[in-house]
């Protein structure tokens, strides 16, 4: 709908309010309005806007309602035609004429919509009706304070938690937001504490006052007084905006000044264990065996099993394991743990150092023409975290001739691998740690000499002076010579096993001395070699081992149990006297066998004569069966004895072992008279010698026979020690009648002396 009104032409200015956003169609209408035919043209938008003109013409037809214009083209219009007046309204409509020297109105008790655009119209008239619309550029109602955002400290993107300065101050923030006016300005200021007040300017700003920083979102400010060190400042910012309204003050979480480096730690090596129980040896009661473990749950291990003078963490699984096998460098025992485990201690050390050198441990690996070189190093720092750690390593403080400065990120130990070293120099590795405030702190390690050589050890000597290969106390003793020219000995350890380089008898200790040892029982060392084991090492970390080569311990003699001794048969004859027998008296010759030594026979005590008369004798160890042979004896016919003692390194002797010979120089006797009985008998010689040969001793006999006297063809040196023989003729000797048959027949003694009978038949 609209409607129409129609008033004298005055000057007068008319005033409206509407929402542009609303004027989005209208609709044109000319009606007949009063009897002087004066036409009336209406725009007319439906409960938002009414327009009323005046003119001078009136349209003679009826405009459809659905049209949206008309075409006034053919109608004489009358160009002085005056306008009578305009209005045009949506929020409110000013209803009363406003005075033509007015420049503003004051509208109150209005409706708005918070956020929206309004504009104000004017239009105004002239004393001959002619007027101008102007429209403002529109405004907001704002009654909603701006949204708080985020306060960074420092400049840039990144939130900075330590500064490096006292008299600097610095913010940055973004976040804060007003979507109806827009924020106008930011304040800032600078304080020591988070208090804000309802009453911003009772807000605590003890290091900086608010500052208008205008539209800026960051602020940096030089201050005339230092903060002291160690202090956490915040920066607070609030916003304003377009209308006066202020956001809520936001504060930083803070950021602490730091004017310190970081400060070197040295590590320092007390001679004094603080520590209790640190390898583990003791126990509640007792430890879990080696073979064992893998069966053992030890989250359910008594508490037996754990190691007395530490407390376990909630939640912590532990227990000792022990083993016979040498498993650590201090002991057999070790901590088998699932979580963690403390101990509190009563005493109380302070190490107070205000040096940078020193504080950086390094030290040098060189392993088959492969070297490295590795540093540690500790900084701390109360105010701010370090947030990184750089190396370099050269041949003076801070120098980096061999690697330049690397991070190690936040490791304290770091290693080069990939270096060539000089033998016999000196290096320093230099450490920089840098804090969260930019502050660096640096620290160097004592010079470093570059050793390549391991120590040089000379010897390792069974015994107390000179190597010895034996002795008798139930004691291991060693001595020793070692040396290093360039680092020095750092530790020295021995060992004593039953091979070379172990420990089965002794683990590895420390020692001092060039000279050591150690009792066991017996049963541990007869029967064995033991060696003694030197491993040193030097301060630059190489080591050295040697073995000695090894000592045999006994008490007990050489056995004589399986020994046995024999006399060689010698004779002057052709014929070798029997077992036992000699046949000779001015020389003999023993054999002997199966003396047995732990530590091994030097030599051998042979007794020759009666008399008891003697000879030593040495012989190489490698030799199992023994000779000895002695010449110019005067040995007596009959039974002689003959022993052979063993005596060990340590001159103990075995019983002795004994051989019984008979010295029989005699030859058979032939009894002349009587004769060879030869008979042939089933195609077989028979011959028979009974009573022919008598001796003391006993005799044996050699047959020879043959076709021709001394002949051999038919049997040859048939040895017996019957009287009698039995043989055939063999089948390339023709057995024709008439065939003569010659046998020869020796005598021969246990001494190998010997007679003969000869005899002959002929073949019937």
């Amino acid at each position: 709908m609209h409607s129409t009104r129609t008033e004298e032409c005055v000057t007068y200015s008319n005033f409206g309010v509407y929402e542009r956003s609303s004027i989005i169609r209208s609709s044109v209408h000319i009606v007949h309005a009063d009897n002087e035919n004066k036409s009336y043209v209406s725009y007319d938008k439906p409960r938002s806007i009414n327009l009323t003109c005046y003119d001078i013409l009136t349209i003679p037809e009826v405009i459809p309602g659905t049209a949206t214009g008309y075409n006034m083209s053919r109608f004489n219009l009358i160009s002085n035609a005056m306008i009578c007046h305009y209005i045009c309204y949506d929020i409110l409509t000013i209803p009363e004429v406003i005075p033509g020297t007015a420049t503003g109105y004051n509208m109150s008790r209005i409706n708005l919509t918070p956020g929206v655009r309004y504009y104000s119209n004017v239009i105004a008239y002239n004393y001959a009706g002619a007027h101008t619309t102007s429209t403002s550029d529109g405004f907001i109602v704002d009654h909603v304070d701006p949204s708080s955002g985020i306060v960074y400290d420092g400049l840039g993107i990144l939130d900075k938690e330590y500064q490096n300065s006292t008299h600097f101050v610095a913010a940055h923030w973004h976040g804060f937001i007003d979507t109806e006016s827009g924020i106008l300005s930011y304040h800032w200021c600078v304080g020591k504490t988070t208090h804000v007040h309802r009453i911003y300017a009772k807000t605590e700003c003890s290091v900086l006052p608010w500052n208008n920083v205008g539209l800026h979102t960051s602020a940096s400010k030089n201050l005339s007084t230092q903060i002291l060190q160690g202090i956490k400042i915040y920066s607070k910012v609030y916003a304003i905006d377009s209308v006066g309204r202020p956001s809520s003050i936001v504060v930083s979480d803070g950021v602490i000044i730091d004017v310190t480096p970081p400060i070197p730690e040295k590590t320092i090596h007390g001679s004094e264990n603080l520590g209790n129980n640190t390898s583990f040896e003791n126990t509640g009661g007792d430890d879990i065996k080696f073979v064992n473990v893998s069966s053992t749950d030890i989250c359910t291990a008594s508490d037996i099993y754990h190691p007395l003078s530490w407390i376990p963490s909630d939640i912590t699984c532990t227990a000792v394991v022990s083993s016979d096998v040498n498993l650590a460098k201090h002991g057999r025992s070790y901590l088998l743990i699932r979580g963690s485990l403390y101990q509190q201690l009563e005493q109380e050390v302070n190490f107070t150092t205000d040096t940078t050198s020193g504080h950086v441990l390094g030290h040098v690996v060189y392993l088959h023409a492969w070297s490295s070189i590795h540093g540690s190093w500790s900084f701390t720092d109360p105010e701010s975290p370090i947030v990184d750690y750089t190396w370099a390593i050269g041949y003076a403080e801070g120098g980096t001739q061999i690697q330049p400065f690397r991070s190690a990120g936040l490791m304290n130990f770091a290693f080069n691998n990939k270096v060539t070293l000089v033998h016999n120099t000196y290096i320093y590795v230099t450490a920089i740690a840098t804090n969260a405030a930019g502050l660096r702190g640096v620290s160097y390690s004592d010079p470093i000499l570059v050793d390549l050589t391991p120590p040089d050890i000379k010897y390792v000597n069974d015994g107390a002076g000179p190597d010895e290969l034996a002795w008798e106390l139930n004691e291991v003793i060693a001595n020793w010579a070692v040396g290093d020219p360039e680092s020095g000995i750092l530790i020295c350890q021995w060992a004593i096993g039953y091979h070379s380089g172990g420990s089965d008898l002794l683990p590895y200790t420390e020692v001092t001395s060039t000279t050591a040892y150690k009792v066991f029982p017996y049963s541990v060392l007869i029967g064995y070699t033991i060696y003694t084991t030197l491993k040193c090492e030097n301060k630059a970390g190489l080591s050295s081992v040697m073995s000695s080569n090894g000592v045999k311990i006994s008490n007990l003699p050489p056995s004589a149990t399986s020994a046995v001794v024999q006399t060689l048969p010698l004779s002057l004859k052709e014929y070798s006297p029997r077992d036992l027998y000699l046949g000779v008296n001015d020389n003999i010759r023993l054999k002997w066998t199966g003396f047995d030594d732990h530590i091994g026979v030097e030599r051998y005590k042979v007794f020759y004569k009666r008399d008891g008369t003697s000879e030593l004798m040495f012989f190489p160890d490698v030799q199992d069966v023994l000779y000895a042979h002695f010449t110019k004896m005067s040995l007596t016919e009959g039974s002689h004895n003959f022993s052979v003692q063993a005596i060990n390194k340590l001159f103990k002797r075995s019983n002795k072992a004994t051989s019984y010979s008979i010295t029989d120089m005699s030859s058979p006797v032939v009894d002349a008279a009587n004769t060879l009985t030869i008979n042939w008998i089933n195609k077989q010689i028979v011959v028979s010698w009974d009573s022919i040969f008598t001796s003391d001793n006993a005799i044996f006999y050699e047959v020879s026979s043959g076709s021709t006297l001394g002949g051999i063809n038919i049997i040859q040196w048939q040895e017996t020690n019957q009287t009698s023989i039995t043989f055939g003729i063999p089948a390339f000797v023709a057995v024709i009648t008439g065939l003569p048959v010659y046998v020869t027949v020796t005598a021969i003694s246990v001494g190998g002396y010997s007679s003969v009978k000869t005899g002959h038949f002929t073949l019937p």
